[in-house]
This record gives C-alpha cells, structure tokens and sequence, in this order.
C-alpha cells in the first residue's frame, strides 16, 4: 500500500482539524442553549415561589422548589458533561495541530496550543465561566436552602449530598480531558510515526 506523502497528510489533518473544530462549536452552542434555559426556567421558579397567591400552601412551594433543584441540578450536569466533551476534542485538534507543525517543520497552527492557553484561558472568557458558574451554584444552594426551613428530611439531605459529590467529581475529570486526551493522541502519532519509519525497505531487483 502507497504511503501518503507530506503534503497530502497535512492537507488532511488540517480538513480534519476543521470538521472537529466544527463539532466543538456545536458543542457550545449546546452549552449556550442549557446556560439560556437556566436562566429562564430559575426566574419562573423564583418568581411562583415568591408569590404566595399561586402557590399557597407551603407543602406545595417546597414541592415545586425541589423539583426546580432538580433540574437545575440536571441543567449543571448536562453543561458539565458538554465541556468533558468539548475539552476532549479540543485535546484531539491540539494533538493534530502538533503533528501538522511537525510535518511542516513550522508553525501552521496554533490555536488549540498557543492562543487558547494564553489568552482564551487567561482572559474575560474564564472569568465569564467563573462567574457562571458561581451563579447557578448559588442559585441551587439558595433553592436548597429554602427547601431545609421547612422540610429538613435525612432522604433529602442524602439526596443532596449525593448530588454535590456528582457534581464536583464531574467538574474535576471534565477538566482533566483535554490535557489527557491531547497527551494520548500525540502519544498515537509517535506510534503511527515510528511504524512509518521502521518499515524496512524493499529493495527491488536490478
């Protein structure tokens, strides 16, 4: 089978580096959408539990604010679970931009190792997420607060607990994706790399 040439691996690296890019895109746009549906769907919340006229009794207000806990707690989950996914192939494109740089023998692509480390992760888009995050944190804290004064239950407290391990493990090794992934994949390259090059040569007869 013909190896392919230089040029026609970086031509397809950088196609394929585009299609990822692509999905990631997609990906956060998705995280954009939840992020959109948290907000409206916690104003609602607030807005008929501060309203005793809709929902008079209490049993029915702290009802109504845990299934809205839930949700929101859903919401952090499916955002979370979206960012595993964008970092780990932003781990991928960082690991074909490495291998195009190398092919090329010069900087052709640098985004997903220069300039999203550098400034995309060190600017106002970290400290957005931060703030994000802290919010609809503290808006489940809030709704769960309101939930102890007046039905402090051990199934409910468990249940939280439960869910706020879940949550953090979650943001722990969805953090860890991208740097794993992008180490894995330059590790696959070498492999492929090394096979290239110690395929013996055929020596034709004259």
């Amino acid at each position: 089978m013909k190896p392919i040439d230089r040029e026609n691996e970086i031509r397809f690296l950088f196609e394929e580096k585009r299609e990822r890019r692509t999905e990631i895109v997609a990906y956060l746009q998705a995280q954009q959408n939840a992020v959109l549906a948290f907000i409206v769907f916690f104003g609602t919340l607030a807005g008929l539990y501060a309203n005793p006229a809709i929902l008079g009794k209490e049993l029915l207000r702290t009802t109504v604010m845990f299934i809205g806990t839930q949700i929101i707690y859903y919401l952090s989950i499916y955002i979370f679970s979206q960012m595993s996914l964008t970092g780990a192939q932003g781990g991928y494109v960082a690991a074909i931009e490495q291998r195009i740089n190398e092919l090329a023998g010069r900087n052709l692509a640098l985004w997903e190792n220069v300039g999203s480390m550098q400034y995309a992760w060190r600017g106002p888009m970290i400290v957005a997420f931060i703030i994000m995050a802290c919010l609809m944190m503290a808006a489940w804290i809030f709704c769960i607060f309101l939930i102890f004064t007046t039905m402090p239950t051990t199934i409910l407290i468990t249940v939280i607990s439960v869910e706020t391990i879940l949550l953090v493990a979650l943001a722990y090794y969805g953090a860890r994706e991208n740097p794993r992934v992008a180490k894995a994949m330059r590790k696959e390259f070498c492999v492929e790399q090394t096979k290239e090059t110690s395929q013996p040569e055929v020596i034709k007869d004259p």
